[in-house]
């Protein structure tokens, strides 16, 4: 499995947004093979941050989903709330 662990840097605006967008992403990744969850994390010390946990069931699957054009025009949906540019991390569990 792979995960990875983004984080959008976003305005106020943006930050009511991201769970709706994040619901709306989730429908067109799922049918993507190997896809497993896409879920939004909190963290109670700080509401605000808007963090994503992505599942995969392989890394090439993963990033095959990242280079996608179904990607690309999902993520521009967020560009206009965006500050800088969002920050991933991935996992692997063996």
């Amino acid at each position: 499995m792979v995960y990875a662990i983004i984080e959008h840097f976003l305005t106020t605006e943006g930050q009511s947004y991201f769970t709706e967008w994040i619901a709306e992403t989730r429908k067109v990744v799922q049918p993507f093979t190997g896809f497993v969850k896409l879920a939004q994390l909190h963290q109670e010390q700080l509401p605000k941050r808007c963090l994503l946990l992505l599942q995969f069931e392989q890394k090439e699957q993963l990033l095959y989903w990242a280079k996608s054009e179904t990607h690309n025009t999902y993520l521009a949906r967020l560009k206009p709330f965006m500050l800088q540019k969002q920050k991933t991390a991935l996992y692997e569990s063996y």
